[in-house]
């Protein structure tokens, strides 16, 4: 009868971690942690191509160079733009000119 119970006993542990084993089976599947993996490897995409974004983009001192270098082009399109004011009133003066003797 001893080795009755032993059998017995292999048996229904044996039961019971097949019973164990598939309630953590229907909890993994039933709770939604697949979704929920599937979410977590879609944001791993998105910050991954943040940062690749973010690799390329200027830092602290690339972008205050790009400011010094902006003040200077608005500083020489001034000056040229000044420059150009003389020129403009020449060329108005001759098309009068040219518009007068061709009236005549």
């Amino acid at each position: 009868m001893n080795l009755d119970i032993s059998v017995a006993n292999g048996w229904l542990s044996l039961l019971l971690s097949i019973v164990a084993i598939c309630g953590v089976l229907k909890a993994y599947f039933s709770s939604g942690a697949r979704e929920m993996l599937k979410d977590i490897t879609v944001l791993k995409e998105r910050v991954q191509k943040l940062e690749t974004e973010m690799d390329f983009l200027p830092d602290r001192d690339a972008l205050q160079r790009l400011e010094v270098n902006m003040e200077k082009l608005n500083g020489r399109l001034n000056t040229l733009s000044a420059q150009l004011q003389p020129v403009a009133a020449i060329g108005e003066r001759l098309q009068e000119f040219l518009l007068e003797n061709a009236k005549k």
